[in-house]
């Protein structure tokens, strides 16, 4: 498999204010972990369109791993469902990374 967790869900479950603080920061790795889990549905619905969303914005703050997740997921994708991906990192950015 190309795409995988880089963080232990155990974490969450010890201490359930990591998740918020995790994933709030706009950190590359959290994005792509964010990625990953909308890619595998890990504890999401499955939706290509935000895991691509969350791997650009990764990929976009330097996430090597997300580079190469964002490759392999683009070419699974529509230039429709890519344009859509690419729209909403750049909501998300624009809203600080709030209520993406």
């Amino acid at each position: 498999m190309i795409f995988s967790l880089r963080i232990s869900s155990n974490k969450f479950r010890e201490n359930p204010t990591y998740e918020h603080l995790y994933f709030s920061g706009g950190l590359p790795p959290a994005q792509n972990d964010l990625g990953v889990m909308y890619y595998l549905g890990h504890g999401v619905t499955r939706n290509n369109t935000r895991a691509y969303m969350w791997f650009y914005l990764s990929a976009s703050g330097g996430d090597k791993g997300a580079m190469v997740n964002l490759d392999r997921l683009q070419n699974r994708m529509t230039p429709t469902d890519i344009i859509k991906g690419k729209q909403l990192a750049d909501e998300c950015a624009a809203k600080n990374y709030k209520g993406c």
